[in-house]
């Protein structure tokens, strides 16, 4: 683990985090509003428990019940009691079994550069134009922590030019990586019902991309790659393509918009 990540508790714990907050009480000419929240200040409580930001990372891990912000509380407090509620919650064994799970499923959606598997699919850091007659489709999903998650999709022809746009919520508590592959799933129903037949799909999860190119994997997640895989039998060309967050962000930005849309938006 990085150093620099070791060191957030010590500095949590020591108030030295460089919140806005604390950059201003040092004399740093800047706002302390929160960017997402803007009549909240940026302590560290608030960006670390509070924000909506970091609420929606507690609840794509499955933890949020153990992070309870209480009036008054300072983010030392906060982590102290969440790794007590922790503790009594699961036996030594179990905090060290969802740990091992945790870090595999961050294994799992970065690409390991220069590795010697031939399999490792490798992306895109930038986007690029589909090849001619055919169309690609930018897919991203996030996860909310109202209970559902939000997939976006992008449309755009060999000449770079915009086609159409779509986003969508999703209810459900879905991890991850199941959430990606629920994106790609609705971004290829969306193209089978317009009856494109040359389309590129890309999506910033690795695991997906894999999956649908290989094999689908076990429990819920195979599940909904068989039924992208089916879907994918509709469509006469098609080709599933892992890209680098900075190559989809189109796709990332649409998905974080669903927040504040009732359910489709075309």
């Amino acid at each position: 683990m990085p150093s620099k990540v070791v060191k957030i508790p010590w500095r949590v714990c020591r108030g030295c985090l460089p919140t806005m907050h604390a950059l201003q009480m040092k004399h740093v000419n800047l706002s302390a509003q929160c960017p997402w929240y803007y009549n909240e200040v940026k302590y560290d409580t608030h960006v670390l428990f509070t924000c909506d930001f970091a609420r929606t990372v507690w609840f794509s891990f499955g933890i949020q019940q153990l992070v309870q912000v209480w009036p008054n509380d300072t983010a030392a407090m906060v982590i102290m009691r969440s790794f007590e509620g922790c503790n009594r919650e699961q036996s030594a064994f179990g905090v060290k079994a969802s740990a091992v799970n945790l870090l595999h499923d961050e294994h799992e959606a970065q690409v390991i550069e220069g590795g010697g598997n031939q399999n490792v699919v490798t992306g895109e850091r930038v986007w690029f134009k589909p090849p001619l007659g055919w169309v690609k489709v930018n897919v991203d999903a996030t996860i909310f922590q109202n209970g559902f998650i939000g997939v976006g999709c992008v449309l755009r022809d060999t000449h770079g030019q915009f086609l159409g746009a779509r986003c969508k919520r999703v209810e459900g508590a879905w991890r991850p990586r199941e959430a990606e592959a629920i994106g790609l799933k609705e971004a290829m129903s969306w193209v089978k019902r317009m009856n494109i037949t040359h389309c590129v799909f890309e999506t910033d999860s690795k695991s997906v991309a894999n999956a649908c190119n290989d094999t689908s994997g076990e429990a819920y997640f195979g599940t909904i790659v068989s039924n992208c895989i089916s879907i994918m039998k509709h469509i006469d060309h098609v080709l599933v393509k892992f890209a680098y967050r900075s190559a989809n962000m189109i796709g990332h930005v649409l998905a974080k918009a669903t927040y504040s849309m009732p359910d489709i938006g075309e």
